[in-house]
């Protein structure tokens, strides 16, 4: 039995420093005996003794944990999602780090002499990009929509896509702002949208990493229709809510039909959005802006 440090995952090749395995050990044999453990740290599908394996003397009546030590390895190969590690017990003299050489690394695998265990490690998986922020507001005294966001670190980023969409369904993309790469600091990011159409515009971003994959951010929403006021919708909801046209300064209160309290929290200025995906299906009162305005919703969660 081995316990393995969490290793993170990467896109590219990364140096992860020192690493450990503590394998739990009994030798009652009569004599001493090697073990020899193995970390396919390049991804060549081979348990190579160059780099890759590392050993012990265990005297004969061990009973207990010893430690294999991997100075600064490094990961490399694309699309990886964890490793393969094996671990081979014998008398002293009969293996050595070149003993599993030809055998590919996978479970089950017969041992040449004395005993073997394959483990398969994980990788930790890293989100490329912490959001922490993402607001949409009306510019001041004009149709442009400002949009700013924040993130905490970033890692292999490599732009995000400002979309925009006028029913909430179909997407197009009407901006793009390059991202830090990597970054274990915060960032902040704006964008303007001169061109918002008459009407409700929600927007989104989709960030995108070095090797093309995505996610996106949750929904942002402004409405630019003649003397546009909050407004709330869709209404019955099953998922998103949106609050559009929000002051500043707004709280939002989502209150029972029985006046419980189920959530309240500050809103974010010029547009909002509630995820009521959560909520049993029935009637709510939200409650939100100047006066604290109620509005009646029937969720269909």
């Amino acid at each position: 039995m081995a316990s393995f440090q969490a290793i993170n995952g990467s896109s590219v090749s990364t140096a992860i420093g020192p690493y450990d395995v503590n394998v739990r050990v009994q030798n009652f044999s009569g004599s001493s005996a090697t073990l020899i453990g193995w970390i396919d740290w390049n991804n060549d599908g081979i348990f190579s003794a160059l780099g890759e394996a590392r050993q012990i003397l265990v005297p004969d009546g061990s009973n207990g944990i010893f430690t294999l030590h991997w100075g600064n390895p490094t990961i490399t190969g694309s699309a990886r999602t964890g490793t393969y590690a094996r671990f081979r017990l014998a008398q002293f003299g009969q293996i050595n780090a070149n003993t599993p050489a030809n055998n590919n690394p996978s479970f089950n695998a017969s041992p040449l002499t004395g005993e073997v265990e394959d483990y398969y490690i994980p990788f930790t998986v890293i989100l490329p990009v912490t959001l922490i922020e993402f607001t949409a507001t009306k510019a001041s005294g004009q149709q442009k929509t400002d949009l700013y966001w924040q993130t905490s670190s970033e890692q292999n980023s490599k732009n995000f896509i400002i979309e925009r969409s006028i029913d909430d369904n179909t997407w197009s993309d009407i901006g793009n702002v390059a991202a830090a790469g990597n970054s274990s600091s915060s960032h902040s990011y704006s964008y303007t949208d001169n061109k918002p159409v008459t009407g409700i515009n929600y927007y989104r971003l989709r960030q995108t990493d070095i090797n093309g994959k995505t996610s996106y951010s949750d929904t942002r929403l402004i409405n630019f229709g003649s003397n546009a006021k909050t407004a709330v919708l869709p209404n019955p909801v099953k998922d998103r809510l949106y609050i559009t046209n929000v002051p500043a300064n707004t709280q939002l209160r989502l209150l029972g039909t029985d006046g419980t309290m189920l959530l309240q929290r500050p809103a974010l200025q010029g547009s909002e959005s509630l995820d009521m995906s959560g909520y049993a299906h029935g009637f709510y009162i939200l409650q939100y802006g100047i006066g604290q305005r109620e509005s009646g919703l029937a969720a269909s969660g």
